[in-house]
């Protein structure tokens, strides 16, 4: 049973470091390319905000830094490694993961290192994520009432980024673009989304009820 543990726990560890390390290196990666691309060649600085923007980049450096919190503490619990927090980022990195599969991927269809940047941040992290959430994160002490506290972030983010476009003609998504859709339209994609959060939650949580009524 030990050797088995260990096993297993060695398996993690080797997932978590090919995570962390694919993962920031894709993070720089993405950095370089916006201060150097085709289209846009921003400042340091500028470069930082424009990918700092979009949800996806967000949702990965939130779980490399609770992956890496993970490989640094190994026995002890900080903020991003509680089992609460770590399974509302993996609803997060989730909805990262299906929005580009189902909205975004023939939005941008890319080449080269960007549609290598993407393929790494929109399913190798956030598959990856999955696996480590699945096998290493409590399931005890789940409330349903968690989901509502999950939809915070990603509303906040929606309405920060809402005023960013409208001040700066810049939209990080198309279906929050009050330039192209009305506002109806902008309103309800919101609403929508934050209800594919709050729907998601419910299935994470749902899913951490029964593996602990399995126990």
């Amino acid at each position: 049973m030990e050797v088995k543990r260990g096993k297993k726990n060695n398996y993690i560890r080797g997932l978590r470091w090919f995570l962390v390390i694919l993962g920031w290196t894709t993070i720089l990666l993405n950095h370089i390319f916006l201060m150097n691309g085709l289209h846009h060649s921003y400042n340091f600085f500028e470069a930082l905000f424009h990918g700092f923007k979009l949800f996806t980049i967000q949702s990965n450096i939130l779980v490399l830094l609770s992956l890496s919190l993970a490989l640094a503490y190994k026995k002890k619990v900080v903020f991003f490694t509680d089992p609460k927090v770590r399974t509302a980022l993996a609803v997060y990195i989730t909805v990262t993961m299906l929005i580009f599969f189902m909205v975004l991927r023939q939005e941008y269809r890319t080449t080269g290192m960007l549609h290598i940047i993407h393929v790494i941040t929109h399913y190798i992290i956030p598959g990856g994520y999955l696996i480590d959430w699945f096998f290493t994160v409590d399931p005890k002490g789940y409330h349903w009432g968690d989901s509502l506290k999950w939809i915070i972030y990603p509303g906040i983010y929606g309405l920060f980024s809402l005023i960013y476009g409208r001040l700066l003609g810049e939209y990080a998504y198309p279906f929050l673009n009050l330039e192209a859709l009305s506002g109806f339209s902008v309103a309800l994609n919101f609403l929508l989304g934050l209800l594919g959060f709050l729907i998601l939650g419910l299935i994470f949580i749902g899913i951490q009820k029964s593996r602990e009524s399995l126990e």
